[in-house]
């Protein structure tokens, strides 16, 4: 198959997938399949005198439900290749055994880390908003120890001169949110309370200063909310890989929220 034929492929079916009611499982084998194939054809195209098949440095995978036809080309062609594996995980959890297998960068959840505010080496400033939602949804759940050691971590991120702006307008300051969160300790105990964020990004804005943007999610019962959030963060002076937040501002997204809900917290 030529390189544009290929390419209308894979347009074709990645049209396919967002277009129909295939489940997530089936998108992500058949999209982890169709990038490698596509990979291979732009190395081949930018290296044409190099082999880039399973035999050299290429670096390949097959999930545990790939395709019938590939399972039997991996079988046939492929078995023991110390350059391609055939992952014991389904879909995304195949994709991340490969990352682990190969050493291409950090293949734990988040949630798989237990004491998420205590393992935080080496952090990225998205990494520290993860993280800290992440503790702020077992805090609430009772899920980690009350113990002064966790407020008195908290109250180090929290800078004591910033503002937060609530989703409602409300304008308070930053330093506030420490009593608030430390206060809320185990009040979603047994209850389904879920938070994450989702659309992230960052961009330096100075030395050692970070805006992120992204939009946080919080699931408390059957009521689900959103606010799209700005958090400016800088890396603190005696150690580059943690930060404190200096500001937040946060608004409703439409239909996720009401502009005067004050039990919102962060």
């Amino acid at each position: 198959m030529d390189q544009d034929h290929s390419t209308l492929l894979f347009v074709v079916i990645l049209e396919m997938m967002l277009n129909s009611s295939l489940c997530l499982e089936y998108m992500v084998s058949w999209f982890a399949e169709i990038i490698i194939t596509k990979l291979t054809i732009f190395m081949s195209t930018l290296f044409p005198y190099c082999d880039v098949t399973v035999k050299t440095n290429t670096l390949n995978f097959q999930v545990s439900n790939a395709q019938e036809e590939l399972l039997q080309w991996y079988a046939e062609n492929a078995a023991g290749s110390p350059k391609l594996i055939h992952a014991t995980e389904r879909c995304a959890d195949g994709i991340i055994q490969a990352i682990s297998k190969f050493s291409l960068g950090p293949n734990v959840s988040p949630r798989d880390i237990r004491d998420s505010m205590y393992n935080r080496k080496s952090l990225r400033p998205c990494h520290e908003v993860v993280m800290f939602y992440l503790f702020y949804e077992r805090w609430r759940r009772a899920e980690v120890e009350n113990s002064e050691e966790y407020v008195q971590y908290l109250k180090s991120i929290i800078h004591s001169t910033g503002n937060f702006v609530h989703p409602s307008g409300v304008d308070q300051p930053i330093h506030q949110l420490t009593d608030t969160i430390v206060n809320l300790f185990g009040d979603k105990q047994g209850v389904e309370f879920r938070v994450w964020v989702d659309r992230i990004s960052t961009s330096m804005v100075s030395s050692g200063s970070w805006l992120v943007k992204f939009d946080k999610w919080e699931l408390s019962g059957n009521e689900l909310r959103c606010c799209s959030t700005k958090v400016l963060v800088n890396s603190k002076i005696d150690a580059e890989d943690q930060f404190t937040w200096m500001h937040i501002h946060q608004t409703w997204v439409d239909g996720f929220g009401e502009k005067d809900d004050m039990s919102w917290v962060i």
